[in-house]
């Protein structure tokens, strides 16, 4: 059994003391407590926002250039390390081909239609340069690497025949082995060390197929073509004559969705062949050293 205390007022103010302290421990404590979140979000909001790296610039991805033919006239050439597209000036007739199987498609945008080879059964426009060349694939030109030069700024080699082979094309003239339509010199002039020079093999060779030149096995896109023929007379069956860095545009070298697929390039067009036998097409013959 407790006894009594002999002080009451003294036990009353220990407790009241005691509570007063436990209330105040409470407090503090509940404090501390809401003053920590406030203070982290103050040291968050001290901090420099992070920000995002900035994007890399789009290179250069693609090229264009203004290209002549004196078979095919004009044409404006897109060219990159997936595909080439190949547009008529005059009358849209095109060519488009993409990596990685490079698929030639040929389109007529007057009839709608679109014919595609395999990239090794395309021989492209062979068939009208022969015609001036007196039948001769200018293939079997005997092109070596010769002097560095340059083609619109572009960075350029000239690949040309030598002596040897203009004697051999004489003597087979004297003999009648040689028409004088055909070649005794021919300088092709290729890109040497740029961006064009380290395009695909395959995107020069069907270039150089559809303007009907010497494909060079490949090595160097192609720029300049012109030959001598067996009568003295120069032709130039290649220049460039702008070449442009491009940005990427999506789909500029997308095929169409709305042309008609045919199985043969003759069948593009319906248009009935003229039979008109006047005179043949001017070819573009120009004086010996003009862009020699």
């Amino acid at each position: 059994m407790l006894k009594k205390s002999s002080h009451p007022k003294s036990d009353y103010r220990v407790l009241t003391f005691f509570c007063l302290t436990l209330a105040i421990a409470a407090i503090i404590s509940t404090a501390a407590s809401l003053a920590a979140p406030a203070k982290s979000a103050a040291t968050q909001a001290s901090k420099p926002a992070s920000v995002a790296a900035p994007a890399a610039p789009i290179a250069n991805d693609h090229y264009s250039l203004y290209q002549t033919s004196a078979v095919l006239g004009d044409k404006d050439v897109l060219v990159s390390s997936e595909a080439l597209k190949v547009t008529d000036r005059k009358n849209g007739i095109g060519l488009i081909a993409h990596a990685p199987d490079w698929t030639v498609h040929i389109l007529m945008p007057r009839s709608r239609r679109i014919c595609s080879y395999p990239y090794n059964k395309y021989s492209g426009t062979n068939k009208d340069v022969t015609a001036i060349t007196g039948g001769i694939n200018l293939n079997i030109l005997p092109l070596k690497r010769a002097a560095k030069t340059t083609v619109n700024g572009i960075a350029a080699v000239g690949c040309e025949t030598n002596k040897a082979f203009e004697s051999k094309q004489l003597k087979e003239l004297e003999r009648g082995f040689a028409g004088p339509r055909f070649a005794k010199y021919g300088e092709l002039i290729i890109a040497d060390g740029g961006p064009l020079d380290k395009l695909p093999r395959q995107a020069k060779i069907i270039l150089s197929r559809f303007y009907g030149i010497p494909e060079f096995a490949g090595q160097g896109f192609p720029l300049r073509f012109k030959y001598v023929d067996l009568t003295d007379q120069l032709h130039t069956l290649l220049l460039t004559n702008e070449f442009k860095a491009l940005k990427s545009t999506g789909d500029a070298f997308a095929l169409p969705t709305d042309f008609t697929q045919v199985s043969d390039i003759s069948k593009l067009d319906d248009r009935p062949k003229s039979t008109d036998k006047g005179p043949s097409k001017p070819i573009e013959i120009l004086k010996k050293g003009r862009y020699h």
